[in-house]
């Protein structure tokens, strides 16, 4: 008998500390979202990459296919083809631009984070508001005063002239990302 109630309340003992196996809306609701927010991110690599194996004709049509009916990679061949040289030197001219921006702007922007982060002087907030508002400024209106000032010091059409703009909209975010890491634990 003293074994049967033993076995009675440990049932009912182990009934009140099991989880509650109901279903749980909020962390469905997370799921929910994060697969609409990815959805959302990624739909645009999908197109590039089905639109990059379609025939011409299955991009052209009205109304677009999901899936494609027919694969082809006639457009990598023809990219690179030996009669197309002007992509594979536009490919190595941007390769050379982006690493050589990344580079600078981190050699650069790591001095300036760490000076930042490490050292206290007066108007430290206002050189951070400062490089803030450089980020915030539409880069689109440099395009004129840009072309006007390399073409007078002659290095227009050259990666001088493409590296200084991108290092001039790189550099403030990674003086900000960088004076993060180097701020004292």
């Amino acid at each position: 008998m003293a074994v049967r109630q033993q076995a009675a309340s440990t049932a009912q003992t182990r009934a009140d500390t099991a989880p509650r196996r109901g279903v749980d809306w909020k962390t469905i609701g997370r799921y929910v979202a994060v697969a609409v927010v990815l959805f959302i991110a990624l739909a645009p690599f999908y197109w590039t990459a089905i639109t990059s194996i379609k025939i011409d004709s299955e991009i052209n049509a009205s109304p677009p296919t999901l899936v494609p009916h027919s694969f082809t990679t006639n457009n990598y061949s023809e990219a690179f083809a030996s009669n197309q040289p002007a992509f594979a030197k536009d490919l190595l001219n941007s390769t050379i631009v982006a690493i050589l921006t990344t580079i600078l702007a981190l050699i650069a922007g790591s001095i300036a984070a760490y000076a930042i982060a490490r050292t206290k002087f007066r108007g430290k907030r206002g050189v951070l508001a400062i490089v803030l508002s450089v980020q915030m400024f539409p880069l689109i209106a440099l395009v004129g005063p840009l072309y006007v000032f390399f073409t007078n010091i002659n290095v227009y059409n050259t990666y001088v002239a493409l590296i200084i703009p991108y290092l001039v909209i790189s550099l403030p975010i990674t003086v900000i990302c960088l004076r993060i890491s180097k701020k004292r634990p």
